[in-house]
């Protein structure tokens, strides 16, 4: 049984193309630490007129406990 190619598929290698062409772009971008605020705040407006990479720093912890249920 031969297998057909979908559509999908067919775009596949021409949108690789177009996305490694805009990684090589991000590249070049200054670089912006992210300015992040617990909730309910909101932090301060953009006042950039120019594309920037912004980098945000996340922190991960494992913890054991029990996640309650809706009837809880």
């Amino acid at each position: 049984m031969k297998i057909q190619p979908n559509k999908h598929t067919l775009w596949l290698p021409l949108i690789a193309i177009l996305f490694s062409g805009n990684l090589l772009a991000a590249s070049n971008l200054k670089t912006e630490q992210a300015i992040l605020t617990p909730p309910p705040m909101v932090p301060p407006a953009i006042n950039r007129d120019h594309s920037a990479k912004v980098v945000i720093n996340l922190e991960t912890r494992e913890q054991v406990g029990r996640i309650p249920s809706l009837s809880d």
